[in-house]
């Protein structure tokens, strides 16, 4: 939907663009930029430390398996924790891929995950700054004007799932299907942002 001055709240982690994020800005995102989280995948690789040498993650597997029983036994769990990390960062990638994939063929006019920001609006801004919160982020008061999209983000699947069960999931998402409880919504947003207050947790806002 097209929102013109609409107030909603983004909880902007601190990080190299937090410059932008200051009260009295006008931030123009409709440049199609990619956002911080879809930029992780394209400047960090997944690599694992033994302490001895740092491999990518296939050639860490492969060390192990032909290494000696006293190696495996001292490196097994901390492989086997890492490599759970590492399956949950490419689920989310493949995710994030055929998410978008689904969306530029078949929803071109809704924001991309790929390039928007996400927002939520004052009633669940205290469920997402407790789900979200990792002690390095602040809360923004926002006017936006362009494109806004309301996603229902029980959809989002990320695990080593069938990419064509992944694909459902991706047309459910993008249709809006099932209907959205206020804990489960999420908000895509790209257009013209005014960045009106700043707080460090939602207890400060005004009722």
């Amino acid at each position: 939907m097209l929102a013109k001055n609409a107030e909603y709240f983004h909880i902007h982690r601190l990080g190299p663009y937090s410059g932008l994020w200051q009260v009295g800005h006008r931030i123009n995102w409709v440049q199609k930029r990619n956002n911080f989280f879809y930029d992780h995948y394209n400047t960090r690789g997944l690599f694992y430390d033994d302490g001895i040498e740092e491999l990518p993650f296939g050639q860490a597997l492969d060390k192990f398996f032909a290494s000696s029983a006293d190696y495996q036994r001292m490196e097994a769990m901390n492989l086997l924790k890492a490599a759970r990390e590492v399956t949950k960062s490419q689920s989310l990638f493949i995710r994030e891929e055929i998410f978008e994939e689904v969306r530029s063929n078949y929803f071109p006019h809704l924001p991309s995950r790929k390039t928007c920001i996400w927002v939520c609006t004052r009633d669940s801004v205290d469920f997402w700054w407790q789900t979200l919160n990792p002690g390095n982020q602040k809360l923004l008061k926002l006017n936006l004007t362009g494109s806004l999209y309301v996603a229902d983000q029980r959809h989002l699947l990320a695990d080593t799932y069938r990419h064509n069960d992944i694909r459902a999931r991706a047309f459910e998402y993008w249709t809006g299907s099932d209907g959205i409880r206020l804990e489960d919504q999420e908000v895509l947003f790209e257009g013209i942002i005014d960045v009106v207050a700043e707080y460090n947790s939602p207890n400060e806002i005004e009722r």
